[in-house]
């Protein structure tokens, strides 16, 4: 019995050329689709990508978030046919500078969260650097207004100095101010930059006079503590007495304040003590 057999093998005719065209064409597509799906994965970023993108993904949301607050309107836009009244003043309070550890430059460098140290029914810590100046009450006839201002503290740039800035506003007064509505009828733009000069250290030489270029920041005799103040009121009604309060009642007694409270500080070990016990939240001043 043999196994042997005998076979025959036809070619099969060609196809058409539009079927082997789509043909073709399909199975270009599907590995075009394979190699495609397998470049994705291996372009995938690692975890060191991830991590290196990350950083960059928040900036850029951090930078949409400020631009989109940027075209906010200003908050006077809601008032109606608004008056804008501005003013600006300048004062100085004198202050012996002690010297060495306690001298005014290391006090006027402490950090801004201690402020509600100066005076607790004038400045209420609200957290952080940023406090509720109340600034005291002002009668006309049977009429009184008691202003409360929110300030945001923080270090000026490039310079030894504080800056002060406020953008809430609110008036409590007596029943016929609430009745008027003026608490609503007007918005504050309030900022305040504060400076020191360190007083001068006497010359080597018995009898030299003190010179302006012998000041040193440990220095002592006579310093000073300057105070630039810039207010806008945006209102429907009258601010002059809103105005009037906050430059000619709150920066004069605010300066004296601090002149007080830097006499304690200079001359008290145990307040010193526990100023500087207190959480430190600030950047130091450059």
């Amino acid at each position: 019995m043999s196994l042997l057999g005998s076979a025959s093998y036809q070619r099969s005719p060609p196809l058409p050329a539009a079927v082997a065209a789509s043909r073709h064409g399909g199975l270009a597509a599907a590995l075009q689709k394979r190699l495609g799906s397998r470049a994705a994965v291996q372009h995938r970023p690692s975890s060191t990508s991830r991590a290196q993108l990350l950083p960059a993904a928040v900036a850029a949301g951090a930078q949409a978030a400020q631009q989109q607050q940027q075209q906010q309107p200003p908050r006077h836009s809601r008032l109606k046919d608004p008056a804008k009244l501005s003013a600006s003043m300048q004062a100085s309070v004198p202050v012996p500078d002690r010297g060495g550890a306690i001298s005014l430059d290391k006090y006027m460098r402490l950090p801004p969260e201690q402020y509600n140290e100066l005076d607790p029914a004038m400045i209420k810590a609200l957290g952080g650097s940023s406090f509720l100046l109340k600034v005291p009450r002002m009668t006309l006839f049977n009429v009184w207004v008691e202003p409360e201002v929110v300030v945001s503290v923080r270090v000026a740039d490039g310079s030894p100095g504080v800056i002060f800035e406020a953008g809430e506003c609110t008036l409590r007064g007596s029943d016929l101010l609430n009745q008027l509505g003026l608490d609503r009828r007007f918005v504050l733009y309030f900022h305040t930059m504060l400076t020191w000069q360190p007083g001068s250290k006497a010359a080597s030489m018995p009898g030299a006079a003190p010179s302006s270029s012998s000041a040193l920041s440990n220095g002592s005799g006579m310093g000073a503590i300057h105070a630039k103040a810039d207010v806008q009121v945006w209102t429907e009604g009258t601010g002059n007495t809103v105005v009037g309060a906050l430059l000619q009642a709150l920066l004069p007694i605010f300066m004296n304040l601090l002149a007080e409270d830097y006499k304690r500080w200079s001359t008290d070990a145990a307040y010193r003590a526990r100023r500087a016990a207190a959480p430190r939240q600030a950047a130091p001043l450059p």
